[in-house]
């Protein structure tokens, strides 16, 4: 997760390492961001994480692109498609109301 230290939201960006995500990451960069990584498909390092942290923003980018790829490791892309955005949507820490 990123925090916005101009207006002090706290963004977490997923897919960061991605074109979409290291593309949105170069232009926020010189704007005194702080970062983590976590694996998103890491359901139990994702929760433990946000039992500690809260986000005001969500920016979903990650997913697994790749098609042929999908195709020979359905559970990869599951992990990736359906876990990775289940994990960090879920929790208390989250209010889309």
């Amino acid at each position: 997760p990123l925090r916005n230290t101009k207006t002090e939201k706290r963004i977490l960006i997923t897919g960061a390492r991605g074109t979409l995500g290291s593309s949105l990451l170069s232009l926020i960069a010189a704007q005194g961001i702080d970062r983590d990584d976590l694996d998103i498909t890491d359901e139990t390092a994702i929760a433990h994480y946000l039992k500690g942290h809260s986000y005001d923003i969500l920016i979903h980018f990650a997913a697994f692109t790749d098609v042929a790829g999908a195709e020979k490791d359905h559970d990869a892309c599951y992990q990736v498609n359906v876990k990775g955005t289940e994990n960090p949507c879920s929790g208390k820490n989250t209010d889309f109301s």
